[in-house]
């Protein structure tokens, strides 16, 4: 699977220019662009993370958490993030803070990973300045009904 990937402030071009993964990783590691203070237990905090994308083929793919959240009283609210191929709205994680102390999540901190869905390491990341328009769009969280 392909994954083409648009920010959505050219701002956050410095997050990926020194990014280091090995070729066999399975997860695209995102950035998180802004400082957030995350309320003491908050529940279902939502942390944008700057970039929008689309697959080069119709099959969803995942927003997981890396696995060093685990220092971090953060927990992502649904376990993983399910993501149509056709949204291309910003990726959105949301999370639970389950400190009774706030937390800070610093600019450029690396806590969350999209994924393939066989969780093979994607064929090629592109970065592209416009995203093709789907019937979906930015629409998410519940959009196509209860």
């Amino acid at each position: 699977m392909k994954l083409f990937v648009k920010l959505v402030n050219p701002d956050y071009e410095s997050f990926y220019d020194m990014k280091k993964n090995y070729d066999t990783d399975s997860g695209f590691d995102l950035s998180v662009p802004k400082d957030h203070i995350i309320p003491a237990n908050a529940i279902s905090y939502k942390i944008p993370l700057g970039v929008a994308c689309i697959p080069d083929v119709v099959q969803g793919y995942y927003l997981y958490p890396r696995s060093s959240i685990i220092k971090t009283p953060l927990r992502m609210a649904n376990s993983v993030g399910i993501i149509d191929s056709t949204y291309t709205g910003e990726i959105i994680a949301v999370v639970d803070n389950i400190s009774d102390k706030e937390y800070t999540v610093s600019m450029n901190t690396r806590l969350f990973q999209l994924c393939a869905p066989d969780l093979k390491p994607f064929e090629s990341i592109t970065f592209v300045d416009e995203l093709p328009v789907t019937e979906r769009g930015s629409n998410g969280f519940g959009s196509s009904g209860k």
